[in-house]
């Protein structure tokens, strides 16, 4: 009797889970879902060794209502993990090397994911996903590709065998009229997953989970592994049609050679010849008149020997020094093109001149001054050398801080200290052929130098492109690569050294300049925020602008003209903290929505795009309203912080944030937040008053600075409290290290949060009462109160 119903129960188990095949979905006998054997067929065998990156979509969602997710709640990013774990088993058995994006429920942002794939060397990477549609009764399988078919056609290869196979064991009740989609008919620049691989990639839209009865299959392991076996017989389809293959033969991949016009071979192999058991013609079938080849990834002639099977290709004049890249493309008689595969080779035409200057030819004999020596090597051709070739020099007198430096367009730097005794010191400069001599004197009279090292406070890493300025005179430089500034035969006396850069609190230091010495220093930089906002990228696009003005704030602006103003001050700000930020219009300009889109994605990828409206339209309350794009936790993160800031400096008491589908947040190629502030009519002076704008501003920009440094940002905290005869002085700027303004609140206040412990320069500012500069040294949390009329 127990057997009896445990087989029963067995039975219903798999009349639930399996209770599927035979039946109709679609208007003919076709549409009926077939019952596959799930084996693995003869043809997998070709599919062994292959790299291949699986990427189920989204994860990390379930805590967002009504994300991703079918009528009865199933989860997008539960059905897309659980296919591509069962596909991963098939892809195993069959020798397949598979890299998995995640293999759990958690985050994993699309840049992250295109890199898993690439520092795994993968040959292809597919992101597994599933629809949805405001029409419940839509339901197709759809295999996308990025760009257009010229793009990347190995891509197109395997989309077309998947799309197929998917069609075919699916059996959904519709099929589009071409199932391959480019990733451009959804956005401008198309996926960002797939425009961040860097090997042949396709995501896949397998059904539909809004379709209510497909939701209920989706949620049955049966059918998970019947839409991962469909997709796992394209691969094996696709990979059965075989890969071709191109391989540089001459000059051999990543040698480096002296000729520099060298003859160029590459074999060409269609992936089928060295099967065993192939019963074919001899010569390698692919189309000859689909051979393209590519040198420094532009299209160039060639031979092609087809009885040996080599493309030719000789240079029509010499090539540059350094770094060459070859590549093919080929189609086999099967249709497959080969896997794109980038080789490459050196050129590095020996020198044949060289030319060396030193930076001073007088140096006093300090054994603490150093010069620094440029040297220009050049080939026979009067060309500079390859990057990475090598100059070597030797001294008699003094030091070489490094005896052997790579060029880099040609040039290379040595540094040489002097000796504490007077004499001369005569250098030997050698590469390839060439070389030279040079002679620096070391003096005891007549001779001054002040130079130094520009170094970051974090990591005590060299920081480039310094701004430094030499006082009273203003001379000025720019620090080089090494962080270097150099100023030789400077006048004995008193001088200061002025030190700024964007990300960086300013610093100076004083100099006192004496005959026959020398001032080195190590100037030690401190980052703003902890360097958080170092290279990060921002794009503030001001709402309306030129025939589109807006709400009417008076008689003089409109909110288009206040936005724009708005972002020129929340640009400064974030610059002076180390972000790279772009404006979609800084004048006022007529922008229609597909060209404040096509602008933003031509600026640097990475970082935010936010759309910035203020007016005076809120009616029973301040109202500060944020959107952001679905599934994005990270902008909704953001915008509740703003909101936050905000709404304790009294400029919003209402919130509202929610997603939003505006063209802009969904189709720009970064992660896209807007920020509408509503205040109230009776706050229209707010709007056209700078110092309120400028208030706005910090608090939007803190509110960035607080959700992307995190547990990163330093933890001190000052409050400057600026007083005249006793009394709260507002509108008073202050700034600190010459850099972040912020304006006195009524009661003559202003907060600099995520400060580094140490020593500063308050700078106080008023129209009435004049300007103040105050030094303080800071710990933890911080009030400096200081009366400016004491002060003057």
């Amino acid at each position: 009797m127990k057997k009896l119903f445990l087989y029963c129960i067995i039975g219903l188990l798999l009349i639930q889970s399996c209770g599927f095949y035979g039946r109709r979905r679609g208007p003919t006998d076709w549409h009926r879902l077939p019952k596959p054997d799930f084996t693995i067929p003869p043809q997998a065998q070709y599919l062994k060794g292959l790299r291949i990156c699986l990427d189920p979509g989204h994860g990390g969602d379930a805590h967002i209502p009504n994300f991703k997710r079918g009528p009865t709640g199933v989860r997008e990013a539960e059905i897309n993990l659980r296919v591509a774990l069962l596909l991963q088993e098939y892809l195993e058995r069959s020798g397949v090397i598979v890299i998995m994006t995640r293999n759990g429920d958690y985050e994993v942002d699309l840049k992250t994911r295109a890199e898993i794939a690439a520092l795994n060397q993968a040959d292809i990477f597919i992101s597994l996903h599933h629809n949805s549609s405001t029409n419940p009764q839509t339901n197709y399988s759809s295999t996308w590709y990025h760009c257009d078919a010229d793009h990347s056609p190995a891509s197109l290869d395997l989309a077309r065998y998947i799309q197929q196979s998917l069609e075919e064991n699916l059996r959904l009740p519709q099929q589009l009229p071409t199932g391959l989609l480019a990733d451009y008919l959804m956005y401008p620049n198309g996926f960002s997953v797939l425009r961040f691989i860097e090997m042949p990639g396709l995501l896949v839209e397998s059904s539909f989970f809004s379709h209510p009865r497909e939701e209920k299959l989706l949620k049955k392991p049966a059918y998970n592994r019947l839409e991962a076996y469909a997709i796992y017989l394209g691969i094996v389809r696709w990979a059965a049609a075989g890969i071709p293959n191109t391989i540089l033969i001459e000059p051999r991949p990543d040698t480096t050679i002296t000729n520099k016009q060298p003859a160029i071979y590459t074999k060409i192999t269609d992936g089928l010849h060295e099967r065993p058991g192939r019963w074919m013609l001899n010569r390698e079938q692919y189309f000859s008149r689909q051979v393209t080849f590519f040198l420094d990834d532009s299209i160039a002639p060639f031979i092609l020997d087809r009885d040996q099977n080599l493309l030719i290709h000789n240079p029509e004049k010499p090539l540059f020094n350094g770094w060459h890249t070859t590549q093919a493309e080929v189609t086999n008689y099967l249709g497959n093109h080969n896997l794109p595969r980038k080789d490459r080779f050196r050129i590095a035409s020996p020198a044949r001149y060289l030319f060396a200057k030193a930076w001073n030819e007088r140096l006093p004999a300090d054994g603490k001054a150093f010069t620094g020596i440029d040297v220009l090597a050049l080939d026979a051709d009067s060309l500079a050398v390859a990057d990475q070739d090598t100059v070597r020099a030797v001294t008699n007198r003094g030091q070489l801080q490094r005896q052997a430096v790579a060029t880099s367009q040609g040039l290379a730097t040595f540094y040489l200290q002097a000796d504490r005794q007077p004499d001369f010191a005569n250098l030997n400069i050698f590469a390839g052929n060439a070389k030279t001599n040079l002679k620096v004197s070391f003096v005891d009279t007549g001779a001054t130098l002040v130079a130094g090292f520009c170094r970051s406070e974090i990591g005590d890493q060299p920081i480039a492109n310094v701004l430094v300025t030499l006082l009273p005179d203003s001379n000025q430089q720019i620090a080089n690569t090494d962080g270097i500034y150099y100023y030789p035969q400077v006048l004995t006396g008193d001088h200061e050294i002025l030190f700024q850069k964007y990300g960086y609190f300013c610093q100076t230091n004083s100099v006192i300049v004496k005959d026959g010495q020398s001032n080195i220093d190590t100037v030690r930089l401190r980052p703003v925020f902890g360097a958080v906002l170092h290279n990060f990228v921002l794009v503030i696009d001001p709402r309306f602008g030129g025939k589109e003005t807006g709400v009417k704030i008076d008689q003089r602006m409109n909110s288009a003209q206040v936005n724009l103003k708005l972002s020129l001050i929340l640009k400064s700000l974030l610059e002076q903290a180390g972000a790279q930020v772009y404006l979609t219009r800084d004048r006022d300009l007529t922008l229609k929505c597909d060209q404040r889109i096509k602008l933003s994605n031509q600026f640097p990828e990475g970082g935010y795009y936010l759309r910035l409206n203020l007016d005076n339209t809120g009616k029973s309350a301040m109202l500060f309203s944020g959107g952001h794009y679905p599934g994005r936790e990270k902008g909704k993160n953001l915008l509740k912080s703003i909101a936050d800031r905000l709404t304790q400096a009294g400029f919003a008491d209402k919130t509202e944030i929610k997603t939003s589908n505006d063209p802009e947040i969904r189709l720009t190629n970064r992660a896209s937040i807007s920020i509408d502030i509503h205040l109230n009519p009776a706050d229209s002076h707010l709007l056209t008053d700078q110092t309120s704008l400028q208030r706005i501003a910090w608090e939007i920009f803190t509110g960035f600075i607080e959700e992307l440094g995190g547990e990163y940002l330093p933890e001190c905290q000052l409050t400057v409290k600026v007083t005249t005869q006793g009394k709260s002085l507002s509108d008073a700027e202050v700034r600190i290290g010459s850099l972040l303004t912020q304006m006195t609140d009524q009661q003559g206040t202003v907060v600099f949060e995520f400060i580094e412990p140490g020593e500063y320069i308050i700078e106080i500012s008023h129209p009435i009462y004049g300007k103040i500069t105050k030094s303080f040294s800071i710990q933890n949390q911080y009030t400096l109160i200081v009366d400016i009329m004491d002060q003057l």
